[in-house]
């Protein structure tokens, strides 16, 4: 985590395997940027509209 300093990557992929999210690539943290507007939040039930 960007905030705590703890590499979560094996924890999210054991965790994302067990569940059988498929993924071709696991991208962890937010990108580089002097400034980053998140603010466009999503529900899990609007991703799975997108995809479906």
């Amino acid at each position: 985590g960007g905030t705590t300093g703890i590499d979560w990557r094996a924890t999210t992929e054991e965790q994302m395997n067990k569940w059988g999210v498929k993924y071709h690539e696991l991208i962890m943290g937010k990108p580089e940027a002097d400034f980053f507007i998140d603010d466009k939040g999503v529900t899990l039930d609007e991703i799975r509209e997108r995809i479906t």
